[in-house]
């Protein structure tokens, strides 16, 4: 649903358990669905905000816990830039530790893996502890050169892109190394970088 070019989309995660679920919508409020049932609600970021939308934000239960990554513009703190949170909960929805990162000019992707959070750009992983939200490593992926410009349609809510930003497309364990799948769109001939972890 759109109204006035906000989107009005909700993301879901599916927990391991059977009934266990969560939902995060435009505006920020989880919502959590329990295996007994019962249902909690709870805005992991605060404040009045502008430009509230799903649109790049991710939501994961990862090892019975709720990882969120929301990006915002807050009026109320007067903070004028885009802002982005990583965010652990428990499925309570108490916070159990909360991270700023960075807001650039490309998208961010959150892969959440080794007992560990990868939240990655094009150029680069950046691990946070799951537990502590301490930041573990950071990852440099090899550098390549992108072969094409960004195609613009001049409207936010049309992409040439099946991806809405310039990203790596997907992060996944193969054993111990991490496959880092380029933005096949943008970023061919280079699609694919197996990257050691032991």
């Amino acid at each position: 649903m759109e109204t006035d070019g906000r989107r009005e989309e909700c993301l879901v995660a599916v927990g391991e358990e059977q009934g266990v679920f969560a939902a995060l919508d435009a505006a920020g409020l989880v919502t959590v669905a329990t295996a007994a049932g019962t249902y909690r609600q709870f805005f992991p970021v605060y404040g009045v905000s502008d430009d509230f939308d799903t649109f790049y934000d991710e939501l994961h239960i990862y090892h019975g816990l709720l990882v969120l990554l929301k990006i915002f513009q807050n009026r109320e703190l007067g903070l004028g830039n885009k802002r982005s949170l990583l965010v652990v909960s428990s499925q309570k929805g108490e916070v159990l530790w909360r991270a700023g990162t960075q807001v650039g000019g490309e998208r961010l992707y959150l892969a959440p893996m080794l007992h560990s959070l990868l939240l990655s750009d094009a150029r680069r992983a950046t691990v946070y502890g799951l537990d502590t939200g301490e930041v573990k490593a950071v990852i440099h992926y090899p550098r390549y050169k992108r072969q094409s410009k960004e195609l613009e349609s001049g409207d936010p809510q049309v992409s040439a892109y099946a991806q809405t930003g310039y990203s790596v497309w997907e992060l996944r364990r193969v054993g111990d190394r991490v496959a880092v799948v380029h933005d096949i769109e943008r970023v061919n001939p280079i699609l694919l970088d197996l990257i050691d972890i032991s």
